[in-house]
């Protein structure tokens, strides 16, 4: 965390570095609890601190988040020609004006990977990710919340690999070239349970619309599921998805030899 601060802290000084910047990958903002005992514990440290000491405002303590977010809007309004974004922290954390920095008619357009960690519903999402024609891999660890919704048949026309849940999924794939797919297995409960109407059969029928056949498909098993559930969901991918010809199952837990 005080890495981040520090690389945050040099960009802010140096904008006319962040053109040049085509790959970030870590939080949008320095955790300000985390780098409070960072920079408490190199204090500690003289021959660190003597070399951290110009880096971090000598009037306070630590750098206020108020501060870490300002500078987060100043780096990523600048950095125009990104092309893998991957935050590490939820947006849950963060406040809508970081988005205005990539929805604006400044923001950038050559975005080809970018990952996220979602909790809850964000309406401003969908902005971003239609902000970004170009984009082809999308990585998006969405948890809790309604389904996307307010995607249009021609947004995403270059996405080709998709790492999301399965309800997600059903969203992003259909009228799209994806040919890689990584389910995700954050949705367990009333999702995963045998009931009609089947939302699990009708969402991996939704995964056979994918412009190009998926050929490589990652299936995460969740280890709450039983057998039974596990099975079906294997029936279905093999079922909707026949010209797979790279497939890779994660097990998280315990799974039947049947299997």
């Amino acid at each position: 965390m005080l890495k981040t601060y520090l690389l945050h802290n040099t960009l802010v000084g140096r904008p006319d570095l962040l053109p040049g910047i085509l790959i970030y990958s870590g939080p949008v903002t320095p955790n300000v609890s985390e780098l409070e005992q960072a920079l408490t514990a190199a204090r500690r440290m003289k021959t660190v601190w003597i070399r951290l000491r110009h880096a971090v405002s000598p009037s306070r303590t630590h750098p206020s988040h108020d501060q870490c977010f300002q500078n987060a809007k100043k780096i990523f309004s600048g950095m125009v020609n990104i092309q893998d974004l991957r935050f590490t922290d939820e947006v849950g954390q963060w406040s809508p004006e970081l988005w205005d920095t990539f929805t604006t008619a400044k923001s950038n357009r050559n975005i080809e990977r970018l990952s996220l960690r979602v909790h809850g519903d964000y309406p401003f999402l969908i902005s971003i990710l239609r902000a970004q024609p170009r984009l082809k891999h999308l990585d998006i660890a969405r948890s809790g919340g309604t389904r996307v919704q307010g995607l249009q048949s021609t947004d995403l026309q270059e996405l080709k690999s998709l790492r999301a849940t399965l309800s997600e999924a059903a969203v992003f794939v259909p009228g799209r070239p994806v040919e890689k797919l990584e389910l995700l297995h954050y949705e367990v409960g009333p999702l995963f349970l045998d009931h009609e109407p089947n939302p699990v059969e009708a969402h991996f029928k939704d995964l056979e619309r994918s412009t190009c056949d998926i050929k490589d498909f990652t299936l995460r098993f969740q280890r709450s599921w039983d057998d039974n559930v596990s099975e079906r969901n294997l029936r279905f991918a093999i079922r909707y998805l026949p010209r797979i010809e790279q497939l890779s199952l994660v097990v998280h837990g315990m799974l039947s030899e049947d299997i």
